[in-house]
């Protein structure tokens, strides 16, 4: 009899032994569940995040060209600045030869002064204002751009005239209602240029 109550006491004592280890391995299997979880969830919010910020970063670049603008476009506007620059063009039209800003005025002497000694006719001719007075024998007013280019250069830079500009000073040109003459002095050749439509133009070259 008591052979068999410690039998049977053995019995159970394996049975719950048998139970405590599978009640293990069942909590280590849920751990180890858990735990894949977490890992998986931790690697997808990290692709997450870098994904978001490369969107980010995408983002910022495209705004900042953006910002930047179109350098083609800034070049473009840049050199049409400076050519109205050059011919003399201002920003806002001039009123009159007595509000022309000095400093203009003896910018587009030294251009006259540029194209004369060059003796340069298509230069002279996008300083000058149509129709112009020249001078010349045989000539008086010249109507259009066309019909100055067909003028003898020969006759136009004579020496005289390239002798008289090419001493001309440009920094002390007093204004008139006629305009800005430049010339050497006395009776020398001159080329006189004012404002016309509110701009500064050649207005007459005297021999």
């Amino acid at each position: 009899m008591k052979a068999l109550i410690k039998k049977g006491s053995r019995n159970i004592i394996k049975k719950r032994g048998v139970l405590l280890a599978a009640l293990a391995g069942a909590v280590v299997l849920t751990a180890c569940q858990a735990s894949g979880s977490e890992e998986e969830k931790s690697s997808a919010d990290t692709e997450t995040v870098s994904t978001t910020a490369g969107n980010e970063s995408s983002g910022d670049l495209q705004i900042s060209q953006g910002e930047m603008g179109n350098p083609d476009e800034d070049t473009e506007t840049g050199a049409e600045e400076k050519a109205e620059e050059t011919d003399g063009t201002a920003a806002e039209p001039i009123a009159d030869n007595f509000s022309a800003d000095p400093a203009v005025v003896a910018d587009y002497a030294a251009l006259i002064k540029e194209a004369v000694a060059q003796k340069d006719m298509e230069k002279l001719a996008d300083l000058t204002g149509f129709p112009v007075y020249v001078g010349l024998e045989g000539v008086d007013v010249v109507e259009s751009r066309e019909d100055f280019l067909a003028l003898d250069p020969a006759a136009v830079f004579s020496e005289e005239m390239c002798a008289s500009i090419e001493k001309a000073d440009t920094s002390d040109l007093a204004p008139s209602k006629a305009g800005f003459t430049l010339m050497g002095g006395g009776e020398d050749p001159s080329i006189t240029f004012g404002v016309v439509n509110g701009e500064l133009r050649i207005k007459g070259i005297n021999y």
